[in-house]
């Protein structure tokens, strides 16, 4: 192999590394025991462990939120300044054929049902579509994907939602579903939906981007 392109291939493995390095070490794991960094809101002012709770994973690994599905309400970072960062989880729903929820980003601090945030669709049939709710503005939205992506019940599905400077890019199992451009806000708190179904979480990481960054710019 030309010396050269040994080289060549030797700066890239090393920006990849250095790229997944910078992940890890800036990655922030959203799932704890207790539930320590989050902050609970229901108009019926339930306590927060009669909607969320939290679990060990199959065969006694990871850990799992479970929300209940009722009453309506949110659980939100008590960290509201996610502007540039890769947002990555997991859910499922275990018994709801028509299994509702979401993921509000950029929510605001006025609590409320629903905040103004920008909402990632979870709805099985919707699963990726994206648009603002309450106050919050968009310059477009992302419709219902032309066929359903989100599983069967009791199947793991992965979401990768990536937020620089009021756009936002949405990939559900692996599939790219498109990107949200000018959103008003577009600095928030994460916040989790329970809309009526009982849904899982787990795997739920948060990595901070410095804009014009390599991590930026690689998918």
């Amino acid at each position: 192999m030309p010396r050269l392109l040994i080289i060549s291939c030797l700066l890239v493995a090393g920006s990849l590394t250095t790229s997944a390095a910078f992940q890890d070490a800036n990655r922030e794991l959203l799932i704890n025991k207790t539930l320590t960094g989050w902050e609970h809101y229901s108009a019926e002012k339930i306590p927060l462990g009669d909607a969320w709770t939290v679990k060990k994973g199959s065969n006694g690994k990871g850990l799992v939120l479970v929300c209940s599905g009722k009453p309506n309400c949110y659980l939100r970072t008590t960290d509201n300044q996610y502007q540039n960062f890769e947002f990555r989880f997991e859910w499922m729903y275990p018994d709801d054929e028509n299994g509702s929820s979401g993921i509000l980003i950029h929510t605001a601090r006025k609590e409320r049902i629903w905040p103004d945030s920008i909402q990632i669709q979870l709805h099985r049939a919707k699963a990726g579509s994206v648009f603002p709710s309450g106050n919050a503005k968009t310059e477009n939205v992302l419709p219902p994907p032309p066929k359903i992506l989100s599983r069967g019940l009791n199947v793991w599905n992965s979401c990768t939602l990536k937020s620089i400077n009021g756009a936002i890019s949405v990939t559900i199992n692996d599939v790219k579903i498109g990107q949200v451009t000018g959103c008003m806000p577009n600095i928030g708190s994460i916040a989790l939906q329970s809309e009526g179904s009982k849904i899982h979480f787990r795997k739920m990481s948060v990595t901070r981007i410095t804009p014009g960054s390599h991590t930026e710019k690689t998918e």
